[in-house]
């Protein structure tokens, strides 16, 4: 299913031409709102080498799981601050450099702060999540449309309720979607509890 086929969808279900223009928004409104969960497919892993003081976050960033530093094929779990309990902890910024200990996601510059300042170049493995993109385009798709496009249809519809004046068949919609996010979070959970991750030692500074 594309988004295309899903605009289609939702519109032969609302039968209001009138609200036709509404359609993308009321697509993305829902996948947001779904978003707002932490859902598996939403982790993401990207491993990269660095010796500098601030990192880019990866795109579309929605939340850090676990952060890892890896020196001499050990690993060290990064601690999470926020900027001013990090600087206020390690305020200098070039001198007394060592092995990182904490980092900070600064939020409005889209960068991790690292503290204290790297004293060289260190491998690191960054497990987090991230929100899906934005359906725009005609042939876009994404996890939601190739795996559950009758939640966003049903959602989509909800998201409708207000131009629909106490129409029958919100109720009927609801219950729909209802049923698909329950069936989502319980496949969820069984996916979390197969996938496990097997118990990996930390090294605690």
């Amino acid at each position: 299913m594309d988004f295309f086929g899903l605009k289609i969808k939702v519109a032969d279900w609302l039968n209001r031409s009138d609200l036709n223009g509404l359609i993308p928004e009321l697509i993305q409104l829902t996948q947001r709102d779904l978003e707002r969960k932490n859902w598996r497919f939403m982790e993401k892993r990207e491993t990269f080498s660095s010796s500098e003081t601030y990192r880019d976050f990866p795109v579309r960033l929605k939340n850090v799981k676990v952060f890892w530093l890896i020196d001499d094929d050990r690993r060290y779990k990064l601690i999470q601050r926020n900027e001013k309990e990090a600087i206020a902890e390690y305020p200098y910024l070039t001198t007394n450099k060592s092995k990182p200990k904490l980092f900070s996601p600064l939020w409005d510059s889209s960068k991790f702060l690292f503290r204290p300042t790297p004293d060289k170049s260190y491998d690191y493995d960054l497990l987090y999540r991230q929100y899906s993109a934005e359906l725009q385009n005609d042939t876009d798709t994404n996890w939601w449309t190739t795996n559950a496009w009758e939640t966003l249809l049903f959602g989509a519809l909800l998201q409708a309720e207000p131009y629909l004046e106490r129409d029958g068949r919100i109720m009927l919609w609801k219950a729909f979607y209802d049923s698909t996010v329950l069936k989502l979070e319980r496949d969820h959970l069984s996916e979390e509890l197969h996938n496990s991750s097997p118990f990996i030692k930390m090294v605690e500074f």
